[in-house]
């Protein structure tokens, strides 16, 4: 991997779920990730389903994650309305909930995992800030949130002198690019890194859904805690540039649409080195294979071609945040 290009980190979503529900399973996991050079993981209080919720921390803490030497980030406990659960008191629970499941004194990054619509930015401000003062995270992110918002809490923080985020998570892969205009720009501008989660579209980007063979994935399954995707991605702008590279794929200019995706997002999106891409998989040999794609290198000339001239339907090419403006304050 490059040492210019961005960060890998290990995504843990699958983690509590599946074939990822045995330590043994997620001990491999884990040695695999460490063994290609990923030394950061990124998981959540919510992980892995609602019906699951803190499993994922659980397992990882059993598996003594934290005497691995890996730098664990996590994000605040959501629930479903989202309301109040980024006021102050809210954080601190969760965030020592985090911290006892995961056998740890703090964590490296601490996000919030979506807004809170019934919380004052004020508050919430407040909340992190005292939490980082007791030395309980090192750094402050933000998941998802509307640039208008970002903006009003960096402003709050500058005027409390409070700790202002300095990584932002949001979707970014080759059909789903404007993540790399407006969002990103903004984030330049406010020195906050960007960590890009789902590089595969959530698993759209493997050709599977498009292709039908969608048996066993979440596509397939109406009830997969992640079928937020399908309602993101179904959509025949998105398969039809999925099936604008098989022609591609058939003369050997590449492996595979996953293939493309992986590298595509680590050598030819706008991500820099204090950028992240998030990668994790819901078996072991998908991370294996993914993190293969990258060692490979830049796309061909004639492949990238192809991906400049995909339409990608508005919301693709938008803002990028896939949540649109709903949570403004």
């Amino acid at each position: 991997m490059s040492e210019n290009g961005p960060q890998i980190i290990f995504g843990t979503a699958s983690i509590g779920y599946g074939s990822l529900a045995e330590e043994d399973a997620i001990q491999k996991f884990l040695q695999v990730a460490s063994d290609n050079g990923v030394k950061q993981l990124d998981t959540a209080a919510s992980y892995p389903t609602e019906e699951a919720t803190g499993q994922t921390e659980v397992l990882l803490g059993k598996v003594k994650s934290s005497e691995q030497n890996w730098l664990i980030d996590t994000r605040v406990a959501i629930s479903r309305n989202l309301l109040g659960c980024l006021a102050p008191e809210a954080i601190e629970k969760s965030l020592n909930t985090s911290l006892e499941r995961l056998h740890q004194d703090s964590v490296n990054i601490l996000s919030a995992h979506m807004p809170d619509p019934g919380t004052s930015l004020e508050d919430q401000a407040r909340g992190f800030d005292e939490q980082f003062k007791n030395g309980k995270f090192k750094k402050l992110g933000l998941c998802n949130w509307p640039l208008s918002m970002i903006e009003k809490y960096i402003e709050i923080c500058d005027a409390k002198g409070y700790i202002k985020p300095s990584v932002a998570q949001y979707m970014y892969n080759y059909i789903w690019r404007g993540t790399g205009t407006k969002i990103l720009e903004f984030l330049r501008k406010h020195n906050i890194a960007l960590h890009a989660y789902s590089p595969l579209a959530g698993g759209f980007l493997t050709g599977k859904p498009t292709s039908g063979d969608t048996a066993g994935t979440r596509y397939g399954e109406p009830t997969h805690p992640l079928t937020i995707y399908k309602f993101i991605y179904d959509k025949e702008p998105f398969h039809k540039a999925v099936k604008d590279l098989y022609g591609l794929i058939k003369d050997g200019e590449v492996e595979s649409t996953s293939d493309v995706a992986i590298r595509w997002l680590y050598y030819h999106s706008k991500l820099e080195s204090q950028d992240a891409i998030i990668l994790g998989g819901s078996k072991v040999e998908h991370f294996e294979k993914n993190v293969a794609a990258v060692k490979k290198g830049p796309l061909p000339e004639k492949v990238l071609k192809a991906l400049e001239g995909l339409e990608v339907t508005e919301a693709g090419m938008g803002d990028g945040n896939v949540f649109g403006s709903v949570f403004e304050q």
